[in-house]
């Protein structure tokens, strides 16, 4: 074999290989005493090799420059800011709740819920009663009662024992029927298949993100942040965050007006590939920029101040006028740097 080398690293590598190619060689013929002398004479050889650095990733530099700079500051109008909706103090419950779960919304969870009743019918004569919507509203109102009334196990909520029971759950549905539902309750269409980790929900965040923004327009100052919902069940993107309460859950980017505390819109985090915005391109600004301008778009040039809580990058604050900084209690500053 004739090897035409150009350049010293080429060179060492080749007699590398060689002499890999020729112990292997030996090893098979079981011929160790060869071995041992094939290596003691090119000991000179080998140890004279050296092995080319490997290369660094050289990160992106910034060039700055001293010029007087007059950023343009937008002013503020806070007459179209609060809530949006036809709900006030006297509102009920449930007219609040509606304002968020809209009965269309319901309506395509029963749709789903119905689909999979007639694909899981086994001869259960309870399998063959569809759901309505005023049901699913009363599902869903017992399951946020229990995050009230606390219980060691679900059958303890229709007990009839008179230490524990609640009659209200017994009241309103039977345990068969809320089981029923619970095992068949579906968010999603079945006949569509694609690649987003939280297919399964999808449509219910994308239709909880436009309740948000519609029901009311935030004040001046907004805050992007982290949130933990506490989850336990079995999900690959649920996250660990030891300084949250909650610690285990599932994490989400929240757009909240500092004056309400409300949640004006929300990202979930479902992994390194989380799907955020095809119109937004990563490349300038990271993956943590994409996720503050997806979530600031559409208030952009109305005169909104930031003050992020969670380092969102450099480049961010290029693309939003009216920018503040803050630092956390917990985050040490060392030489004018935070560490």
């Amino acid at each position: 074999m004739v090897h035409h080398v150009l350049l010293n690293q080429n060179y060492i590598i080749l007699i590398q290989k060689q002499v890999v190619l020729k112990c292997l060689f030996l090893f098979t013929s079981e011929n160790l005493r060869n071995v041992a002398f094939y290596l003691h004479q090119n000991r000179e050889m080998i140890h004279s090799i050296k092995v080319a650095p490997k290369e660094t990733k050289r990160k992106t530099k910034f060039s700055w420059t001293r010029r007087h700079f007059e950023p343009t500051i937008y002013e503020f109008d806070n007459q179209n800011s609060g809530i949006k909706t036809n709900i006030s103090r006297k509102s009920s419950i449930l007219e609040v709740f509606q304002t968020f779960f809209s009965e269309e919304l319901i309506e395509y969870i029963v749709e789903q819920t119905n689909k999979s009743f007639e694909n899981n019918t086994r001869g259960d004569i309870h399998s063959t009663k569809a759901t309505t919507v005023p049901e699913i509203y009363i599902f869903l109102a017992i399951n946020m009662l229990m995050g009230r009334i606390h219980k060691i196990s679900l059958s303890e909520y229709w007990c009839k024992d008179k230490l524990i029971r609640t009659e209200s759950f017994r009241e309103i549905m039977s345990r068969d029927r809320y089981t029923l539902l619970l095992k068949n309750l579906r968010f999603y269409d079945n006949n569509i298949m694609n690649h987003d980790p939280i297919m399964k929900r999808r449509y219910i965040v994308e239709q909880l993100r436009t309740s948000f923004k519609s029901a009311f327009y935030p004040f001046e100052k907004l805050c992007i942040d982290e949130s933990l919902l506490k989850f336990k069940g079995r999900c690959y993107f649920k996250q660990f965050v030891p300084s949250k309460r909650s610690r285990f859950g599932i994490k989400s980017f929240v757009l909240c007006d500092i004056q309400t505390g409300y949640i004006q819109d929300l990202l979930v985090y479902s992994g390194a590939n989380m799907i955020i915005s095809e119109d937004i391109p990563s490349k300038s600004i990271g993956k943590s920029g994409q996720i503050v301008m997806t979530l600031l778009k559409p208030y952009l040039g109305r005169g909104h101040t930031l003050d992020p809580s969670w380092i969102i990058g450099i480049a961010v604050p290029l693309y939003f006028s009216n920018y503040i900084k803050t630092s956390k209690p917990n985050q040490r500053v060392r030489n004018g740097t935070k560490k």
